[in-house]
């Protein structure tokens, strides 16, 4: 009964969200703040759609129903995911020439750099095949396919293959090199090519990147040495409480950066870098650069 009621539940929210004239009612209410963020979490989003930067210039992304990001970005803008990170991030790659946008999903990040600088290359970076094919599908939308390569691997410390467990769903975004899951989330395992980002761009300047690979942070990062000596570059990472943000310190730090922890209130110095328990505010921002800060 349970299960029939859900399935019905979700007809009837795809009916509202596919009728232009309630698609069009919601979305006003929603961008007013009148629709609390567990109901706009839930009404999916299917077709293409213009996301809007701050100096007015804006990208198109393509979602599909089950498209968390793109329900986000649908409903509420760029405020609705990760708006702390998000600011930095455009601040930041504006100024960048070479950015690598490693765990790239279906490329949010991806866009927001290319779009923002015309004038950049963004290397993303999504192994799991079905989820590559919809950043590759919102890089061709866009016509941003000669500034960003879309690589499929995964980065750690080495070079070879490895064994990725990807969570059920038809987007997910906690997709990792956890044989056994992210967080023990349910889902299968795919074999994807491993690299390192060393392998890839050592004598090149790498100016920005973000690392989203759910627990293996530091193997990214010890994966690029030669990279975080030749290019310094600016690192946006996520830390949770349960990953390896320790190990993340101790390199970073051999390497003279300094931390800023990214919240609502804006990049606060920090001499450790310690997760936020509640999971809200999960990024950091590594850097040597204190003065563009």
């Amino acid at each position: 009964m349970m299960s029939i009621f859900k399935s019905f539940f979700r007809y009837l929210l795809r009916s509202l969200t596919l009728n232009s004239f309630c698609r069009s009612i919601l979305l006003n209410i929603s961008y007013a703040n009148l629709l609390p963020k567990w109901a706009w979490k839930r009404l999916p989003v299917e077709g293409t759609f213009s996301v809007f930067l701050p100096d007015g210039k804006s990208f198109k992304y393509i979602s599909i129903a089950n498209d968390a990001i793109g329900r986000a970005l649908f409903w509420r803008g760029l405020i609705s995911y990760e708006p702390e990170t998000i600011k930095v991030f455009y601040g930041i790659a504006q100024i960048s020439k070479l950015i690598l946008d490693i765990g790239a999903n279906t490329g949010l990040f991806t866009l927001i750099a290319a779009a923002s600088n015309p004038n950049c290359r963004v290397i993303s970076f999504e192994p799991v095949p079905h989820i590559c094919d919809r950043l590759k599908a919102n890089i061709d939308l866009n016509n941003l396919a000669q500034r960003c390569q879309v690589r499929q691997e995964a980065l750690s410390n080495r070079i070879g293959s490895a064994k990725f467990h990807v969570p059920f769903g038809d987007l997910p975004t906690s997709s990792s090199l956890n044989p056994h899951g992210f967080r023990g989330n349910k889902g299968y395992l795919i074999e994807v090519p491993v690299n390192t980002v060393d392998n890839i761009y050592s004598g090149q300047r790498v100016d920005l990147v973000k690392i989203d690979v759910e627990g293996f942070e530091d193997k990214v990062l010890e994966g690029m040495q030669r990279v975080l000596h030749e290019s310094a570059p600016n690192i946006i990472v996520e830390c949770n409480p349960d990953g390896p943000y320790q190990a993340v310190e101790d390199i970073l730090a051999g390497f003279g950066y300094h931390f800023y922890h990214l919240r609502e209130d804006g990049p606060v110095e920090v001499k450790k870098i310690i997760p936020d328990m509640s999971q809200r505010e999960r990024n950091f921002l590594c850097t040597i650069n204190i003065d563009k800060i």
